[in-house]
């Protein structure tokens, strides 16, 4: 499920009983979306289209509401479909949020650049750490073993992936730039490391 970016079909059919990979429905839903872009780009010009589908997706989901199937409601890609259809209109429409300063702290920043390691590691502690404790310790320790695996997940894999002489500017880019449906990552941080990239492909080049 978590391979195959399916975890929020099966947990909207299934059940979504816990699992190390329960939190893994968001990033399915997320990948799915990048599948279905250009379906939807396809419909901007039709902005009518664009809007029925919203509209059925969240008329899909109050009937699922209505009827109890809480699972469905919450996990199915056909009754979330509405909330990438409002993004999809909002930002063709040009719209564009403006982030209070006090975002760019650095601590916040902090956080922001390792917040995908956490998403990644956090549920997957706390289901080891419920083995022995009791719910809410289990929580409390997995999510702050989540962070510090975040940590060194950053410090050895994804800062030293980044870096790496042959980045180009496109996988540099995305890897950096795939924190922000979580956690806001302000842009200053994100450019640094695109340029500290690509600095060994140009000089490459003027030899």
């Amino acid at each position: 499920e978590a391979g195959t970016y399916v975890r929020n079909i099966t947990a909207a059919h299934l059940g979504a009983g816990p699992t190390p990979w329960s939190h893994m429905w968001s990033l399915a839903s997320e990948e799915q979306f990048y599948l279905l872009w250009p379906l939807a780009f396809g419909l901007a010009h039709r902005r009518r289209a664009l809007v029925a589908v919203g509209c059925l997706s969240f008329a899909a989901m109050l009937t699922a509401f209505a009827v109890g199937d809480v699972p469905m409601a919450r996990f199915s890609p056909l009754t979330q479909a509405w909330t990438l259809c409002l993004g999809c209109w909002l930002a063709l429409r040009g719209w564009a949020p403006s982030w209070p300063s006090w975002l760019s702290w650095a601590p916040l920043r902090w956080f922001g650049v390792r917040s995908y390691g956490m998403y990644l590691w956090h549920f997957p502690l706390i289901a080891a750490a419920s083995m022995w404790l009791t719910p809410s310790a289990a929580r409390g320790v997995g999510v702050a073993a989540g962070v510090g695996v975040a940590v060194l997940s950053w410090r050895w894999v994804e800062s030293p992936w980044l870096r790496r002489p042959t980045a180009s500017y496109f996988d540099t880019s995305v890897f950096a730039c795939s924190n922000t449906p979580r956690t806001i990552q302000p842009s200053a941080s994100r450019p640094t490391l695109c340029r500290r990239a690509r600095r060994p492909r140009r000089a490459a080049r003027t030899r």
